[in-house]
């Protein structure tokens, strides 16, 4: 009999997260904090463009949106951005853990044997007085004359607000855009 709405699922995403993590078990904030300023960590923001804005970043995380990560670690994927695939070991946050486990998990099955995510995400890194940087603080903000809103084309896909668009050029527009007509 087919599932109703609102009934449990068969596999709900809390056991797809402890799946996960057994995978790629999750490094204990105090441990990423350690890391933080050792050259051979990259630590990559999965959180979306609003979760940046308004809650800050690690200072120098690499911002990867997680419903582009996978696309943008892949070679043979057009959309394929080198920087975030530099060989050094990959530490994954989002906002409690949850989509960074899953994260961690689907690079390692790829293979990314070099992936770590952070325990319990951007929120305990917050808590454990882990540095913070403004978006607005790290870099300057480009202004549209349309009410903020900008649009930038590349591979045909729009860029919000804080995406990385080539080698150290940043965008900043309201997540909604506007395509001229």
């Amino acid at each position: 009999m087919p599932r109703s709405p609102g009934e449990p699922l068969s596999r709900p995403s809390a056991e797809l997260v402890a799946a996960a993590n057994d995978v790629v078990p999750p490094t204990p904030v105090d441990t990423a904090q350690e890391l933080f300023n050792c050259g051979f960590i990259h630590f990559i923001d999965i959180r979306e463009p609003g979760e940046w804005k308004k809650l800050g970043i690690i200072p120098g995380a690499y911002r990867a949106p997680r419903g582009m990560l996978e696309f943008w670690i892949d070679p043979d994927s057009p959309y394929y951005r080198p920087e975030l695939d530099d060989g050094r070991t990959l530490m994954l946050y989002c906002g409690s853990a949850w989509r960074s486990a899953l994260a961690a998990k689907s690079l390692h099955e790829m293979g990314i044997e070099n992936v770590r995510h952070i325990e319990g995400g951007f929120t305990a890194w917050k808590n454990a007085g882990g540095p913070i940087e403004e978006l607005s603080k790290q870099l300057p903000r480009l202004r549209s004359v349309l009410d903020e809103r900008l649009v930038v084309e590349r591979l045909g896909i729009d860029v919000f607000e804080g995406d990385q668009v080539g080698a150290g050029q940043f965008v900043y527009c309201c997540a909604s855009t506007f395509r001229g007509t």
